[in-house]
Order: structure tokens, then C-alpha cells, then sequence
């Protein structure tokens, strides 16, 4: 008994410092509100942006000309007249200016990779931002829900709490016994304890948020949600529909088409690489030829005889076909996944729609007057608890439902990467 009653004081000291901090720094907040600050915030979509610089980066770097190289040569003694860096009439002198000719066009297939890389590097940004925005949708509904289920607990500890004070007293005058007395207390420590656990769960949700948000600060984020708008969702019934919307509107769909293009890119750039560059220059020589002042054009090429780039070429046609294979695998899983969330998000509709929500009465009534008749012993302990506990479960389950059909929804949505149901 004295270890439940310090436990029942430790929990109770918990929840109460959690309500008083949330109270004390409270930040409220819709949907909308929440996306605004997320968009502006976030850190990882800050940094990913970053990718698509890069990308544009390479695309300028892919398209400038190698630089020409220039030669010069002086000799060091002309022993004709005993001078060391004669660089005058007798002396000889070597300039050259060669350029690198890239041919078969390698110039233009690398940019065009480069410009692959950089459409990959968006379509990874909004699959990141679909992602990240599943996320904060999830934890926002999932707090809102929670905090309702914590007022439920919040009010029936205190209904509780006056029940074992009136009690109390009539079991220190023996009219109650302990077992009674005992149970009651027991039921209270049952609803903190179930409290504090769905405080933790609001704690580690916060912590996403916060995340999502860029929220460096203690404020307790309460989110503000229209629940009408639960009641009036749309699913599509038509799964093609949606398997076509999804393949139209993720961005990894996006991103597994244009890998089999960037290997395909690839594949034209080792073959284009097998062929050999040309030099191009200029010479001139002083008093190093058969002429005093001797100038050439250069010309220069390697010839393809052993290295004319098979291993990489075979390599990338490796990698093209792989590539394939990994988006059949892909259409496969994204075909799937639509299918799957489709059916939950009707399962889970259908539930909610089913769900007898006019047979919850005004809780608070309801407990008072059943409160009212056990202590007037016109009902039993057991017909009381028992009750008590179908009217808790009904408002825990219907919260949970509706965590449950929001999060279905934003899965659905998030499966084909638009917001089909708002």
C-alpha cells in the first residue's frame, strides 16, 4: 500500500510538472501553419537543396573546354659561345600551344549525364519534402488525438480522486471495506499510470515535430485541428486511378525512369570514350630545325589498337540492364503499396463509419451520475467499474480510430504523392 501511494504521488508529480510546462510555453498551431514553418525550417530540406546546386554545378563544370597547354624550352648553355640561357640570336628557343580536341561528341554527353544527375537531385528533394511531410501530417494527428485521450484521463483522475476522498471516510468509519476502498484506490493508480503513458507518447511525438520544424525551444506545440473535415472524406474507388496518379506524381517513380536514363547517357559516353581525342597545336623553333625561325602545326591521336574503353563499357551496359530490372521491381512494389494503403484507408473509413458515435453520451454527466448512485449503493463497486471502464474504452478507441482514418489518409496520399483526400 505505501509503495503504491508513492508511486501514485511520483506519477502524479510528473504529469502535473508536464501540464504545467506545457502550459506555461504553449504553442498552438493548424495544419497549415505547421507546413508554413516546416517549408522554411526544416533543416534536412535546407540541406538538400544544397544536392541540386551541386548538380547544377556539374552541368557548368561538365561544359567548359579543357584548358590549351602551352610549351616553352630554352637551352641552358650554347657552346658556341661559351653563354648559358642564350636567348639571344645564336640561342635556341621552343615554343608550343596544343589543344585537347575531345571527338564523338564526349563533350556533349557528359553534360547531358550532368543534366540526369541534376533532375534526380529535384525528384530526390520532393520525394524528401512527400516524406517529411507524411511524417509531420502523422505526428501532428497523433498528438491531437493523444491530448483529447489525456483530457478523458485527466478528468477521471479527478472524478476518482473526490471518489477516494469520500470514501475514505466511510472506510475509517467501517461502513466500507477495505477490499472496496482498495480497489478504488488501485483504479486510480491505473488511470495516472495510463496517463503517463500516453504523456511519453505525446513527448516523443513532440520531439518529431519539433524536428520537422526546426524548433530549437522547450515550447509544448498543441496542434488545433477541424474534426468536421473527418467526416466528410472521399476515398477513391477506382485503384487504377490511383496507381496511374501515382506514377505521375512521385518523385521516386520519377527518379527510378530517369536512372535507366542516366544509364542509358552512361552507356553512350564510355562508347564515345573508346574512341581516341585529338591534339591540335602550334610550334615554332629557333635555330633548332633546318631552318633559323621554324613554325608547324602539330597534330596528334592515339590509336585505338588495346584500350578502346571495353571494361567500362561493359560495365555500363551491366548497369543499364540492372537498372531495368530495378524499376520492374520498383513498378511491382509501387503497384502493391497502392493497392495495400488503398484497402486499409477503406477498411479503416468504413470502421469509423460504423462506429455507433451518438451512443457516447456527455461523459461527464454520465460519470457523476453513476458516481451519485454507487455511493448511494443503488449500484455495485463491480457494476460501477464496469461502466466506467466501456465508457473510458469507448472514447480511448474512438480517438484511437480517428488517429488511425486521418493517418490512413495521409498514407494514401502519400502512396501516390498527392493529396487526393483533404
Amino acid at each position: 500500500m505505501r509503495c503504491k501511494k508513492i508511486v501514485v504521488i511520483v506519477i502524479g508529480v510528473i504529469t502535473l510538472n508536464v501540464v504545467k510546462a506545457q502550459q506555461a510555453d504553449t504553442l498552438t498551431l493548424g495544419l497549415e501553419k505547421c507546413h508554413n514553418i516546416f517549408i522554411e525550417q526544416n533543416l534536412q530540406l535546407l540541406s538538400k537543396q544544397y544536392d541540386i546546386n551541386i548538380a547544377k554545378a556539374q552541368i557548368i563544370q561538365a561544359k567548359i573546354i579543357d584548358n590549351p597547354n602551352l610549351y616553352f624550352e630554352q637551352n641552358i648553355f650554347n657552346s658556341n659561345n661559351q653563354k648559358y640561357f642564350d636567348m639571344g640570336y645564336s640561342g635556341e628557343n621552343i615554343f608550343q600551344a596544343k589543344q585537347l580536341i575531345h571527338l564523338a561528341g564526349q563533350r556533349n554527353k557528359r553534360v547531358n549525364i550532368q543534366k540526369i544527375n541534376k533532375e534526380i537531385s529535384e525528384y530526390q528533394f520532393y520525394d524528401l519534402l512527400r516524406t517529411l511531410n507524411f511524417q509531420l501530417n502523422s505526428s501532428f494527428y497523433r498528438i491531437y488525438f493523444l491530448l483529447k485521450s489525456i483530457d478523458t484521463y485527466n478528468y477521471q483522475i479527478i472524478t476518482f480522486n473526490r471518489l477516494q476522498n469520500a470514501l475514505k471516510s466511510q472506510y475509517e468509519k467501517g461502513n466500507l471495506s477495505m477490499k472496496e476502498y482498495t480497489r478504488v484506490k488501485a483504479v486510480l493508480f491505473s488511470l495516472q499510470n495510463e496517463k503517463l503513458a500516453l504523456v511519453n507518447q505525446v513527448n516523443e511525438e513532440q520531439n518529431k515535430l519539433k524536428v520537422l520544424l526546426g524548433n530549437k525551444q522547450t515550447t509544448f506545440i498543441k496542434p488545433i485541428l477541424n474534426e468536421s473535415n473527418n467526416k466528410s472524406f472521399q476515398i477513391p474507388i477506382e485503384l487504377k486511378q490511383l496507381i496511374d496518379t501515382a506514377y505521375a506524381n512521385r518523385a521516386d517513380a520519377k527518379i527510378s525512369e530517369a536512372t535507366i536514363r542516366l544509364s542509358q547517357a552512361d552507356l553512350k559516353y564510355q562508347r564515345s570514350v573508346g574512341l581516341p581525342d585529338a591534339n591540335i597545336g602550334y610550334v615554332y623553333d629557333r635555330q633548332g630545325s633546318f631552318i633559323r625561325d621554324y613554325s608547324a602545326v602539330s597534330l596528334g591521336i592515339d590509336l585505338p589498337v588495346f584500350n578502346r574503353n571495353q571494361g567500362n563499357i561493359t560495365i555500363s551496359k551491366a548497369k543499364l540492364e540492372q537498372s531495368k530490372k530495378q524499376n520492374d521491381l520498383y513498378v511491382l512494389q509501387l503497384e502493391n503499396d497502392v493497392q495495400q494503403v488503398w484497402y486499409k484507408t477503406i477498411m479503416t473509413d468504413s470502421l469509423y463509419r460504423s462506429f455507433d458515435k451518438d451512443f457516447q453520451p456527455d461523459f461527464e454527466k454520465v460519470m457523476v451520475g453513476m458516481i451519485d448512485n454507487y455511493q448511494k449503493r443503488n449500484i455495485s463497486l463491480i457494476e460501477f467499474l464496469d461502466y466506467y471502464d466501456s465508457y473510458k474504452q469507448n472514447i480511448i478507441q474512438l480517438n484511437e480510430l480517428n488517429t488511425q482514418r486521418f493517418n490512413t489518409v495521409e498514407e494514401l496520399n502519400y502512396t501516390v504523392g498527392k493529396a487526393l483526400i483533404k
